[in-house]
């Protein structure tokens, strides 16, 4: 009997970023620059950030984030046993965005689909969950994806609209190569949920 425990570890990583760059003079910031609301302050250095423009969506950045990671690892899609993340935000309420990046990337119909609705730590949730699922043998290789769209749905009457930036990436998690992997070592946690509403997606009234 082979009492082995795998050691999950960082294989590959990918990223992806939409070419359109959207500085802090750009007009969609006008009436930010115009009222200074409160709460202004707490984005005060921020530059540049990357904004996603149609034809391209959310999951064609997560699918090219994916496939780089599966290039660097030399590993084949049907390899993948997982794939676990966010599409934020998709086109539909349900399914998530994640489905279409399965169908993209060509992975086998035994690859299951997890997406996660942590909302603000869906990739930090991934990686955790992905470890803990090769380490305790029910999966081999996970694909850990998230990727944003934030700027085509974020109120620019509202601060947190300045930190909105668009992009996707992935890591792929399975058992260590080579003592130069990356691994997670620890976990901690700090949950304050008096915040609730502060940061949100909401459905505007028609």
């Amino acid at each position: 009997m082979n009492h082995h425990i795998p050691v999950p570890a960082v294989l590959s990583t990918g990223a992806a970023l939409p070419p359109t760059v959207r500085s802090n003079d750009d007009p969609i910031f006008d009436w930010l620059r115009q009222h200074n609301p409160d709460g202004s302050a707490l984005f005060n250095g921020l530059k540049d950030r990357r904004v996603l423009m149609a034809p391209q969506t959310v999951e064609d950045l997560l699918t090219a984030s994916c496939q780089q990671a599966l290039e660097r690892a030399r590993l084949h899609v049907n390899e993948v046993d997982l794939l676990i993340g966010s599409a934020s935000v998709s086109s539909w309420v349900a399914p998530n965005g994640l489905a279409r990046v399965h169908r993209q990337l060509g992975l086998g119909a035994h690859a299951r689909v997890l997406a996660l609705n942590s909302d603000y730590t869906p990739f930090l949730d991934g990686l955790k969950l992905a470890q803990d699922l090769v380490r305790c043998g029910s999966a081999r290789h996970v694909l850990v994806a998230c990727g944003n769209n934030w700027t085509q749905h974020v109120d620019y009457h509202e601060p947190v609209a300045l930190a909105a930036g668009d992009g996707a990436g992935a890591a792929l998690v399975g058992p260590t190569r080579s003592h130069h992997d990356w691994r997670l070592v620890d976990w901690a946690n700090l949950t304050d949920t008096q915040w609730y509403g502060a940061f949100r997606m909401a459905p505007r009234p028609t």
